[in-house]
């Protein structure tokens, strides 16, 4: 067997930009001019044919990854045979000792590696590497991880933790990754993708938890209860509205508190029950409680409010408390006279619920006045948002 020898080639760890890159990671990497070759220096891993193995059909970067893998695991274990192995001081492997963190080098690990290389090329360009040896000096620095990899690897099925890999992360980034995948989610609830919307929300639990970042979890918690209730889970999306709510009373977020309380009592609506519109009822009227703190001329909280309201109005319509119901559908309409857009949109909603609602009442005059209101607001709605995206 030819000799192996280690050269351990320390790089500076420059900081990392947060803008988001797209995601063609083998074919970059060979595009920016970088040879990673094996042990021996005979192939170049992301290039070349190795006779002993067969591509299978599939993605040919997990089978580039698998030949990675598979020479970072045999130059360690030649290594231990010559030398010491030096221990790892920070970073996902921080307390394992250097050639037990290549052996258990994951396809998770060798891609956040490619990453930081495609981020950071300059240092490897127009020349030829052994894989191994800048891999090794990539976990003795720490393994730094740059943040769309961060933001990458949340996308994996449920039963893969990543937790290990955040291991390092300074609180500030964690905190950006999970805004970033928060907001991710919620895109993709709306989008209707809601299995990949759990599973991102799911890791974001796991990182929120592991940062003791109360903030992001109640958020996240809030952002499940939805995906629950897209899914017409309506019993799970309670218990998780659950846990946001008790975080965001230890918080005393009271913002929080009144979004949350509105999508609690939507989500009660649609059991359809009895019972599920008088609890609905009563988490409304805490959620309207609270928005008594706020002025009726706050762009962000009025809104919410309307929209309470018209859940509200929902609930007492479905339990035949018709004057009820109207009162608080006008009640809604006072919280949507300020300049905002959203506001202009709950109002033209809240003019349609009050005709539906004169409809039943067979008040036929005044259904035809409202149901007339929510056309022109809605028609004033939709052009400013298509000024507002032509700017």
């Amino acid at each position: 067997m030819k000799n192996i020898k280690f050269f351990s080639v320390f790089f500076l760890i420059s900081s990392f930009s947060l803008n988001a890159q797209s995601e063609n990671l083998l074919q970059e990497i060979i595009d920016l001019d970088i040879g990673m070759y094996d042990a021996f220096m005979e192939k170049n891993i992301l290039t070349d044919e190795f006779e002993e193995e067969t591509q299978k059909e599939g993605d040919p970067l997990k089978y580039r990854l698998s030949l990675l893998k598979k020479d970072v695991a045999f130059v360690a274990t030649e290594m231990r045979k010559q030398m010491e192995s030096p221990q790892i001081k920070e970073g996902r492997f921080k307390g394992k000792d250097l050639f037990s963190a290549m052996l258990e080098a994951d396809q998770i690990d060798l891609r956040s590696f490619l990453r930081y290389v495609k981020q950071f090329p300059k240092k490897y360009q127009g020349q030829k590497w052994k894989f191994s040896e800048i891999f090794a000096t990539w976990i003795d620095n720490g393994s730094p991880t740059v943040f769309d990899d961060y933001v990458l690897m949340m996308d994996n099925p449920i039963n893969v933790s990543i937790v290990n890999y955040y291991k390092g992360i300074d609180e500030k980034m964690a905190d950006q990754v999970l805004e970033k995948v928060t907001s991710k989610a919620g895109k993709l609830t709306e989008e209707g993708a809601v299995i990949k919307a759990s599973n991102l929300l799911f890791h974001a639990s796991e990182i929120a938890n592991l940062m003791n970042n109360k903030k992001r979890l109640g958020w996240i918690y809030y952002k499940q209860g939805k995906v629950h209730t897209e899914r017409e889970s309506y019993d799970f999306a309670h218990l998780t509205y659950e846990k946001a709510k008790k975080v965001f009373i230890h918080l005393e977020d009271k913002a929080g508190l009144i979004v949350l309380g509105n999508d609690m009592g939507y989500n009660l609506n649609l059991k359809e029950t009895k019972k599920s519109y008088k609890e609905a009822e009563k988490i409304l009227l805490e959620a309207l409680e609270i928005g008594n703190d706020f002025p009726k001329d706050n762009k962000n909280i009025s809104p919410v409010i309307a929209l309470i309201y018209q859940n509200l109005g929902n609930s007492y319509k479905n339990l035949k408390k018709y004057q009820q119901a109207e009162e608080s559908y006008k009640k809604g309409l006072g919280y949507t006279q300020i300049e905002a857009l959203l506001a202009l949109k709950r109002k033209a909603s809240l003019e349609l619920k009050l005709s539906e609602l004169y409809k039943v009442l067979k008040k036929d005059s005044l259904a035809k006045e409202y149901e007339n209101k929510a056309v022109y607001s809605y028609k004033e709605y939709e052009e400013k948002l298509n000024n507002r995206k032509r700017l």
